[in-house]
């Protein structure tokens, strides 16, 4: 008997949904198999703590590594434009350490305004932090305006295990 081929029928109706699939890979990264990791913030905010360093309203950037040994190191780098709105002041950006591992924060770049020169500013700075401990450390980047009319903008942090 020839084997013949009619024409194509009507699409039938949709199927049930498939089963949920593998969970994806945290949002967490492991040193060991990690390049870097990196953080950013756009929005430009103001510095509302003066004299110490802070968060903005909205915190960070920050990066979190689960590095699998104690002692362990890494390359922070650190980036955002400063805008002074006032004559006169200090400006600095850092980061802190926080969960198996805590630092406070300090400064890894800062412009110091001593003339009645406003405007936007280029801070960056990078830093090797030592002794960190096994587990999940989380880098976050801190403000610190030491009078009033700082605000920040296009934040950016990058943590590379070492």
């Amino acid at each position: 008997m020839p084997n013949k081929t009619g024409p194509q029928g009507t699409q039938g109706p949709q199927g049930a949904q498939g089963s949920q699939g593998a969970q994806g890979s945290s949002a967490v990264g492991t040193a060991s198999t990690l390049g870097f990791m990196t953080g950013s913030v756009e929005t430009s905010q103001s510095i509302t703590t003066t004299g110490a360093f802070s968060d903005l309203t909205t915190a960070g950037p920050s990066v979190t590594i689960n590095f699998a040994s104690s002692n362990s190191s890494a390359l922070v780098i650190c980036a955002a434009q400063a805008y002074k709105s006032a004559a006169n002041g200090v400006g600095m950006i850092g980061f802190a350490v926080s969960g198996a591992t805590t630092q406070a924060a300090g400064a890894v770049a800062r412009y110091d305004n001593n003339s009645s020169g406003l405007g936007w500013y280029a801070l960056f700075g990078t830093q090797i932090v030592t002794g960190l401990n096994s587990g999940n450390n989380t880098f976050t980047m801190k403000y610190y305006g030491g009078e009033a009319g700082w605000a920040m903008s296009k934040r950016r942090i990058l943590v590379i295990p070492l």
